[in-house]
């Protein structure tokens, strides 16, 4: 008998994982293209975002602070009333000593405590004097806050308004859009540090 002919492909265990097939070169990425002004969109609605973030951080410092400059303003005005009222106590007193008949016996302690009287009433106009002063610079200050909060919340609405036309300009890809809210944004910039630096 003769020779098999040799198997001119050897045979492949079962267990052998299939040859790998050399991948094709993956084409070069090209650049990202440019959009041109719509690629800042974002990024100046962002920057506004933040402006406005702390635009209405300092309306809200300055809310608080007016709600506490007016209880301080108030809680003096009731204190000069309170002095103003036993000062006008005082008077009513010594008033009321002198339009007694004279006695003798008593003029000498009538006069004293007469004195006293006179002497407290002036010592409580006085003070209703220093009291007037702490409030009325007290409201002054209030006043200077109020007009921050003003300053703010005008730069507040400016700002919003840009934010929301700078995204309408972003969805609809319209130009002008982004510009008018470059402009507001520029407005309620200018607001915001008016308000914070003045």
């Amino acid at each position: 008998m003769a020779d098999p002919a040799p198997n001119p492909v050897p045979e492949k265990p079962a267990h052998e994982p299939p040859a790998k097939v050399a991948a094709a070169p993956a084409p070069a990425a090209a650049p990202p293209k440019s959009k041109g002004w719509s690629d800042y969109v974002a990024i100046s609605t962002a920057v506004i975002a933040v402006v406005a973030a702390l635009d209405a951080s300092q309306l809200g410092v300055a809310g608080g602070r007016n709600q506490i400059l007016q209880s301080q303003e108030s809680d003096q005005w009731a204190f000069y009333q309170a002095k103003s009222i036993k000062g006008h106590t005082y008077d009513l007193q010594s008033q009321m000593l002198e339009l007694l008949p004279p006695d003798p016996a008593l003029d000498a302690a009538r006069k004293a405590r007469h004195d006293d009287y006179v002497a407290q009433s002036a010592r409580y106009e006085k003070e209703r004097g220093e009291i007037k002063a702490e409030a009325e610079k007290k409201k002054n200050e209030r006043l200077v806050v109020v007009e921050h909060a003003a300053r703010y919340g005008r730069a507040l609405i400016a700002l919003q308004v840009s934010i929301v036309l700078s995204s309408v300009a972003g969805m609809t890809k319209k130009k002008w859009l982004w510009l008018l809210s470059l402009g507001l944004g520029a407005l309620g910039v200018a607001g915001f540090c008016w308000g914070y630096f003045f």
